[in-house]
């Protein structure tokens, strides 16, 4: 649930949503970098949903936030946090409706609730969603 009253009159597990940037132009997430040293994402710590339309997407944003070496992103898909919910085409790739699936799945692995594969220890959740070609990118920040 995502409420603008005071969350602790809402939830026994109350997660904020800390950071929310917004980025267009070149195929790039670089510029996001707000919520990236806020977070000081770590793939074992943090709960991740990025955009995966394309498999090329899904490892460029594995590079661009820092969580594997350039070329190797995709070797480094079990070590990560990243995409437990089966990604995009997992759901069915919903078009307009994904970024609130990203966000409800990270919520859902931050209170430990959600029904597929868990986690480990995360403490705070990071959701990118970008369009298809990389040029326009949200990034949303939650920590429980």
């Amino acid at each position: 649930m995502i409420s603008s009253e005071d969350f602790k009159k809402v939830s026994d597990s109350p997660v904020e949503i800390e950071a929310v940037e917004f980025d267009s132009g070149e195929p790039t997430i670089s510029s996001l970098e707000f919520p990236l040293r806020k977070a000081q994402v770590r793939g074992d710590k943090t709960a991740i949903e990025i955009s995966d339309s394309f498999s090329v997407s899904a490892a460029i944003e594995l590079e661009s936030l820092g969580l594997a070496e350039k070329g190797k992103s995709l070797e480094s898909l079990d070590s990560l946090n990243v995409n437990l919910s089966g990604g995009l085409k997992a759901r069915g790739y919903p078009g307009g409706a994904t970024g609130i699936y990203q966000v409800a799945e990270v919520y859902m692995q931050l209170i430990d609730q959600f029904p597929g594969k868990k986690a480990r220890d995360a403490e705070e959740g990071l959701v990118l969603n970008t369009d298809d070609l990389l040029r326009t990118s949200y990034m949303i920040y939650l920590r429980r």
